[in-house]
């Protein structure tokens, strides 16, 4: 963990950059959380297409911006995941995500998706664990969650499987019906999608 010093408004605030996991799963999402002085006890899970830097970017004279300033300015922290695929979990380029075989892969994806989350399934784990991490600090007794650009369809995914962890949600609408998803590759790819709904 590392620390530093920021401003939102008039607030002075504290940055921690953080590994988020589950115990025996070696996960380790990288997050800033970031807590004003002084704090009221709300959290606000920040989700962004663009990882944590997208929803919290701190300049270099230590200005807090974005969704995570308003957020500060509230006294609310914000906690912000770098999920599967965003911010340092980018991975570089023609790197394979996870072991497969292309033709099992391509005739057949339950190969594959079978044995592995989707890309899609993985973010929204991500956004869960984020949750699960806000609630295990001391001192918060509300938690909400929002997503900007394409994370507002992981986190209304993951506010479906929240429950009563999640007080309100606010995210931007997701541009998509999974009847368009056209290819198993795609990252907002999800088994039964359709099937379920759409």
């Amino acid at each position: 963990i590392s620390s530093r010093s920021a401003k939102a408004g008039g607030r002075t605030c504290r940055v921690d950059q953080v590994f988020l996991g589950r115990a025996g799963s070696g996960e380790a999402v990288p997050a800033f959380w970031i807590t004003p002085e002084p704090w009221n006890g709300t959290v606000v899970v920040a989700v962004g297409d663009g990882g944590k830097k997208a929803v919290a970017p701190i300049d270099e004279a230590g200005n807090a911006g974005g969704l995570a300033a308003l957020v500060l300015e509230r006294g609310a922290a914000v906690l912000a995941p770098d999920v599967f695929l965003t911010g340092e979990l980018v991975p570089p380029e023609g790197a394979v995500r996870f072991p497969l075989d292309p033709k099992r892969h391509r005739d057949f994806c339950g190969y594959t998706f079978g044995y592995n989350r989707t890309p899609l399934a993985n973010r929204v784990h991500d956004v869960l664990t984020a949750i699960g991490y806000a609630w295990a600090k001391p001192g918060p007794h509300t938690v909400h969650l929002a997503g900007t650009g394409e994370a507002g369809l992981w986190v209304l995914l993951a506010r479906g499987l929240a429950g009563g962890a999640v007080a309100r949600t606010l995210t931007d609408r997701p541009s998509l019906d999974f009847s368009d998803v056209k290819d198993v590759n795609d990252l907002r790819f999800l088994p039964g999608g359709v099937k379920y709904g759409g």
